[in-house]
Parts: C-alpha cells; sequence; structure tokens
C-alpha cells in the first residue's frame, strides 16, 4: 500500500506515465494507493489493477493536510482489513512517513520508507515560515526512518542523507528515480530546433531558483533580442517572478504558460535549446532526464543530485545562485549550437541505456524483497 500526500491522481486516470505505472506494478501484486485528489473530491476505484483510494483537499492547506491525516489512516485501516497488506510503502519520511509508521505499529506489515530529496533545503527555500518547526519535523524524521524495514533512495545525494539516520544495510541497494515515460520522451528522432529559446520546467517555489534564471536574461536579450524563454509550471512564487521579468525589462521574451500536460513539455522542449534547471536544491532532477531523453542539453546548477545528471559531457554544469554564469551558458549555447546538440545526444543515450518502465518495474520488486527480508533496524546515530 502506497502513501503520498503528495501526489495527486485522478478517477478514471488518462495521463499515460500513471496508468503504466499502475498497469506494470500490478504484475507484482496487489497495488493499493492512499493519496490525493487532483480535482478536490473523495474519490475511489481501480485504475489499470490498481486500487486508489483519493482523499479531498481544499485552497487552506493545514485543512487539506488534516483532512489527508484523517482519510490515510480510516482509509488505510479499511485497506488492510479487507486486502492481505504486507507493505507499507510512504513516499516520504514526514507526513506519509508518520502515517506508516502508526499503521505499521498496528499490523504486521513492513515499511519501506522514500527519500526524494533533503527537507530541510525544501523548507529553508521553499517554506521559510515553518523552518521554526525544523526541530521537530527532524525528529519526525529520525523517528520514521528509524522504524522503517528499508529505505529507498534515489541519488546518492539523498543516500547520503539516509545515512544520517539509518545503517547502510537498511538502505536498498539500488539507487533509482520516481517513474517517468521514458518511451514517451524518447519517442521519434532528435530534431535541431529553430528558435533561439530555453525553457525550464517544475514548481515556481523558492527552491527552484527560477529568480536566478530571470536575473540572467538581460545580457542574453541584449545580444539576441528574439530570445525566447518558456516557463512551464506554477507555484507560490508565480506572482513575484512576473512582476521581476517586468522590473528587468524582459516581460516580452518569458511566456509564463502554467502547468503542462506531459505532450507539452515535450513540445516546449523540443522547440527549445536547452532546459535550464537553476534549482538551489533537488534530489535528482528528473525534468533533467527528460530533456537529455529529447536530446536537450541542460544547464544545471551543481547541487545535490543534479550534479549526479547533469555532467560536461551531456549538459553544462554552473554554480548555484550565480545569474552571470546563467546568463554566459545559455549564450554559449546559442553561439555553438553544434557542440549543444552533441551534448543533448550524449544525455539521450545515456537515458536510453539507463532507464527503462522494466527496470523501474524489477527494481521495485527487488526493494519489495528486500523489505521482506528483514533489514536491520538499529539506530547509530
Amino acid at each position: 500500500m502506497f502513501i503520498s500526500s503528495s501526489t495527486r491522481y485522478k478517477i478514471p486516470e488518462e495521463r499515460g506515465v500513471y496508468t503504466k505505472k499502475f498497469k506494470a506494478l500490478s504484475g507484482i501484486g496487489d497495488m493499493n494507493y492512499l493519496a490525493v485528489s487532483e480535482d478536490g473530491k473523495s474519490r475511489c476505484g481501480n485504475v489499470e489493477g490498481a486500487y486508489l483510494r483519493l482523499a479531498p483537499r481544499i485552497g487552506f492547506k493545514p485543512l487539506s493536510v488534516l483532512l489527508f491525516i484523517c482519510f490515510a489512516f480510516k482509509s488505510g485501516l479499511e485497506t488492510m482489513k479487507r486486502k492481505d497488506i504486507n507493505i507499507i510503502y510512504a513516499q516520504s519520511p514526514l507526513l506519509d512517513g508518520a502515517v506508516g509508521c502508526v499503521l505499521k505499529s498496528l499490523t504486521n506489515c513492513k515499511l519501506v520508507v522514500g527519500i526524494h530529496g533533503d527537507w530541510e533545503n525544501e523548507i529553508r527555500y521553499s517554506k521559510p515560515s515553518i523552518v521554526k518547526l525544523m526541530p521537530l519535523i527532524n525528529f519526525t524524521a529520525d523517528r520514521v526512518l528509524k522504524n522503517a524495514d528499508a529505505v529507498r533512495a534515489i541519488s546518492k545525494t539523498t543516500e547520503k542523507r539516509a545515512l544520517e539516520f539509518v545503517p547502510k544495510e537498511k538502505i536498498f541497494p539500488v539507487l533509482f528515480p520516481a517513474l517517468f515515460d521514458v518511451d514517451f520522451f524518447l519517442e521519434g528522432k532528435v530534431k535541431e530546433p529553430k528558435e533561439t529559446s530555453a525553457v525550464f520546467v517544475g514548481s515556481l517555489i523558492g527552491r527552484k531558483g527560477v529568480d536566478y534564471l530571470l536575473k540572467a536574461l538581460p545580457g542574453v536579450v541584449e545580444r539576441f533580442p528574439k530570445f525566447k524563454l518558456y516557463i512551464l509550471g506554477k507555484g507560490n512564487k508565480e506572482g513575484e517572478l512576473k512582476e521581476l521579468a517586468k522590473k528587468l525589462g524582459v516581460e516580452k521574451n518569458v511566456k509564463f504558460l502554467g502547468q503542462q500536460p506531459a505532450g507539452e513539455v515535450r513540445d516546449y522542449i523540443d522547440r527549445s535549446r536547452v532546459l535550464v534547471l537553476p534549482s538551489l536544491s533537488e534530489g535528482l532532477g528528473r525534468i533533467a532526464l527528460e530533456a537529455m531523453a529529447r536530446g536537450r542539453p541542460v544547464i544545471g546548477s551543481q547541487v545535490e543530485g543534479i550534479r549526479e545528471t547533469v555532467t560536461k559531457e551531456r549538459g553544462y554544469p554552473i554554480p548555484p545562485r550565480d545569474s552571470s554564469a546563467i546568463a554566459v551558458t545559455i549564450l554559449n549555447v546559442l553561439r555553438n549550437k553544434k557542440i549543444a546538440m552533441k551534448k543533448g545526444k550524449t544525455g539521450r543515450a545515456y537515458v536510453k541505456g539507463r532507464y527503462s518502465l522494466e527496470k523501474y518495474v524489477e527494481n521495485h520488486r527487488r526493494l519489495f524483497e528486500f523489505a521482506l527480508e528483514e533489514a536491520p533496524n538499529q539506530n547509530t546515530r
């Protein structure tokens, strides 16, 4: 049974990446999900062999969190009574993990906890209003991870974070990211873009560093007046970022397009010469892999997980919080198109050889087997 307070699903679910995931993982066993409803209404139903119970949500986030906690406990217990659940998978060591710990204590289930990023940096950069709660947040993560039977990391960075709380023997030895639709992004041949443009895809929150990207644009537009930056995503910083673009005099060069479906993401990557990922913290940076699959190089700040993906062979590593470096690198891409395309093709080959739906499913099967083998549960901190 998967628990994820940050994932939103639909019933029926038509998004290809999710339907493929549900169908493929259901081949391992009986898959159940406790997540959040995309349309805000509580829903239950079967999608491609997986059974989804989706919590309601409202605009006031603290109340939505409380609703999810109540929903997850009630639905989790009902699911475990009706079905032979032997593994609880918590998507994070915070809210999801806390719910998972309580449900585990009431059953004989094993608990698997995923670490997809550094929650301290997420809060520091994107949720500064709750920084004062960090001791309690870290206490929760500590208790959850020590109660887990297995921990899954997505990168060397998140594995290092996990080692602050648990012994290495408890960490599943294969590092693999959350699912992205590899086949969809690898589909077709790589074509050279005709536009003078770049693209950013992600949440418009402090941790993503989009303000540093916008501050780089005046230097780019000065030399390439027709340059465009496509920004795909939404978040609590959107209004501030639009105002910043106006203040910098580049609002005509920046297109804020909101959150887009996978097909539109792919199209905007295709029309752009480079994807820019200026994050201040990142567990891995899955969008970088999607851009590489389309044969596009990535300008990526060298923080945590991004440095594991964006290398000189398949992209442009830059220091974080450095608008000048972003500007210089974008200009480098626009002036040296052949080198940029070569890096993009190298990145595509990297993704093609390393990621697939089959590998994702096999890694989950092995992860569940690992959890059932009773990994050590001692305190090493």
